[in-house]
């Protein structure tokens, strides 16, 4: 019998676990992870997110860096790094030579050289700056535009469409009483985008601007040279001592950890239950690799309480009917309702027609009507009145929701006019820029925002987030293609690329955990997750050919009949659909995350390690504990290969109480934690 590695079961390989370096400038701390300095901060507070350098291709896909000849030396509150960045892809060939100084007055300063090697098209080469949301987001900056006039200015709260910020070399926000951070820019002209637009959790300054000509012919012997400048200044001209000084009396500089938060006394997690929001029901997407679904595997999926299944149609496809067929039949087996995508061809009213007569002759059931545009990145009227005529009467029960066939960013520049019980659609990806760990746990506060928008901007609109997924959805890849002339599905030859091996780790059980939080927090309608089975489902599917277990994304085996470690999330979180959910707050949102689910006389406690590293936390103000099972490395395989004995198991007896207790979780470990009434 195949098992996983630790690393592999951890957060799908060793390839997502890379080096990181702990470093302080003064009063700031710091990492250094694979050429990027990453959650700057000062004492518990984050001042930048990242800085990194970028060069991406004429399509937006990021060439990725390899690091040589790296030197760092460290101590007394200072650093010196130096190392080469090579990025090499196709016709790409640059590379930049980095030299990064951190000094004991607090001030960071990275200089890059960059120079092509080759001739190539780029739309993006140069230094980003990615502010964080939390001490960001409605806060007053104060900006240096490159016509050297400075100016006030406000990062936006709701998710703003464009640009914030256009031409500017400083920009400074309040990170303490008195004090501001202040990031100085060179070399090129920077502008600021809001990634909420694509849930990253951030604010990102970038060059060139996006108003330029794109892509840009990238002549060989090209030359850069840029360079960004962090300093903490005081409108009085106080040293930056005064601020050590403070900070250390306060003891906000004690014992921190590779993170920057302290690591004495315990991360504290606490609930919130002051406030309670309704825990939304999930659905889940129909597997691309297009096989039938297995009894084991419907008996498996009904246990986990879906509410709906998504299937896809592109209406200028010819192959249609087929996966119609396929589609009310896979349904049937479920037992669920169908929540149907349309992209609609511009001659909406005829494919519309033909569509509904399928629909009408394959007897399935539909719970909702998501419609799209073709030809546009969000939903037109015309597309939507000619939906509502065609399928309205194919059930009266049924809801019909308008938005993106992709991220966000599509609806939010595009938005409709609100009307009277609208419902919005969009889906989410968390690593539309960036790939790490990092980038998608702190993609989770992005995803909150999109939610908090869509209140904002169209009150009262119901928000349908679908699909949700650790990659682009293969139908949403496939989608820029054109349709294709046989009948093939379409996403047949796109779906293995958006294979992601995090997928079938603890990692992608705490990151599920995460968004589904987000989702009942913020006030999500609905929520649609990943797909039923295969490499990028819930679990592998008990019937599934052994090729089609296998991707060029990884070496090592899946088996089927292995549920992934997500599958438990959702089975715990299933208990309570239609009860009430509460926030944790955590000392340490970046690392520990939770919530707290109540229906009926049940509580429990969701946790995750969302880090590679073991770590302790204290748990306060729970009440009365009745036990918690745990899902780790030491206990995932078991869980994988014999779900229902893994969750029949009697619960792990707790040390604490009610007043607070610590508790060791081992990397990217997800603990469930059952609360009595006595």
């Amino acid at each position: 019998m195949a098992s996983l590695s630790i690393p592999a079961l951890r957060c799908g390989g060793p390839a997502y676990m890379p080096q990181s370096h702990s470093l302080n400038a003064g009063p700031f701390s710091l990492l250094f992870e694979e050429g990027q300095l990453r959650r700057i901060r000062l004492g518990n507070r984050e001042v930048v997110r990242r800085i990194y350098l970028t060069v991406r291709g004429p399509d937006w896909s990021t060439i990725p860096g390899r690091i040589e000849d790296l030197q760092l030396e460290a101590g007394n509150g200072e650093f010196v790094i130096q190392f080469n960045s090579h990025h090499r892809l196709g016709d790409v060939d640059f590379s930049w030579t980095v030299g990064i100084r951190g000094f004991a007055t607090g001030e960071i300063r990275m200089e890059a050289h960059g120079k092509a090697g080759s001739a190539f098209l780029t739309n993006r080469v140069g230094i980003c700056v990615l502010h964080p949301l939390q001490e960001c987001a409605g806060m007053p900056a104060l900006i240096r535009g490159t016509d050297d006039e400075p100016r006030e200015g406000k990062f936006p709260e709701a998710i703003e469409p464009q640009q914030p910020f256009l031409a500017f070399k400083e920009i400074a926000h309040v990170v303490e009483k008195e004090w501001l951070a202040l990031v100085r820019l060179e070399g090129e002209t920077f502008e600021m985008e809001d990634q909420r637009n694509w849930t990253d959790g951030s604010f990102k300054t970038y060059c060139p601007p996006q108003d330029q000509p794109k892509p840009r012919k990238m002549d060989s012997g090209w030359e850069t040279m840029q360079r960004v400048t962090l300093l903490l200044q005081n409108p009085e001209g106080k040293p930056v001592s005064e601020l050590v000084a403070a900070l250390a009396q306060s003891g906000a500089l004690e014992n921190r950890t590779a993170a920057g938060t302290p690591s004495e006394p315990f991360p504290i997690l606490r609930p919130d239950t002051g406030k309670s929001m309704p825990v939304p029901g999930f659905g889940f997407g129909m597997p691309s690799h297009g096989q039938p679904l297995a009894p084991e595997d419907a008996q498996r999926l009904k246990a986990l309480s879906p509410f709906h299944l998504r299937a896809d149609f592109r209406l200028s496809h010819p192959g249609y009917r087929e996966e119609l067929a396929r589609v009310a039949e896979y349904a049937l087996a479920l037992s669920l309702p169908l929540e149907v995508a349309l992209v609609v061809p511009p001659d909406d009213a005829g494919a519309l027609a033909e569509f509904a007569q399928a629909w009408s002759d394959s007897g399935a059931e539909v719970v909702r009507w998501l419609v799209f545009s073709e030809e546009k990145d969000a939903t037109t009227d015309q597309a939507m009145t000619a939906a509502r005529a065609h399928l309205g009467s194919l059930d009266p029960l049924a809801s019909f929701a308008r938005g993106s066939k992709g991220d966000f960013v599509l609806l939010n520049r595009n938005r409709p006019a609100p009307q009277p019980g609208m419902a919005l659609a969009y889906g989410m990806c968390p690593q539309v820029h960036l790939t790490d760990n990092r980038t998608l746990v702190e993609s989770l506060q992005g995803q909150a925002w999109t939610l908090l928008t869509v209140a904002a901007t169209w009150q009262r609109a119901s928000a349908i987030v679908t699909p949700i997924t650790l990659k682009r959805s293969p139908f949403s890849t496939a989608l820029k293609k054109p349709p294709a002339a046989d009948s093939g599905s379409p996403v047949a030859s796109v779906w293995r690329g958006q294979v992601d091996t995090r997928q079938f780790s603890l990692f992608g059980a705490g990151w599920t955990m995460g968004s589904l939080k987000r989702m009942a927090l913020n006030g999500a309608n609905s929520a649609t997750y990943f797909e039923t089975t295969g490499l990028l489902g819930v679990m592998a599917g008990r019937g599934m050919p052994a090729d089609l277990l296998k991707s060029a994304a990884f070496d090592f085996a899946i088996e089927p009949g292995w549920v992934y470690p997500m599958y438990h999330v959702f089975a715990d979180y299933a208990e309570f659909v239609g009860g009430s959910a509460y926030d944790i707050t955590s000392d340490s949102p970046l690392r520990f995350d939770g919530v707290l689910l109540h229906a009926g006389d049940k509580a429990a406690l969701l946790i995750a390690n969302l880090e590679e590293t073991a770590g302790t936390l204290r748990l306060v103000e729970l009440g009365n504990i009745a036990g918690l099972r745990r899902l780790n490395e030491k206990n995932a395989m078991a869980a994988m290969m014999d779900p229902e004995g893994y969750r029949s198991r009697p619960l792990e007896p707790c040390p604490g109480d009610a007043e607070g207790w610590e508790i060791a979780l081992r990397p990217f470990e997800y603990i469930r934690i059952d609360l009595s009434a006595g």
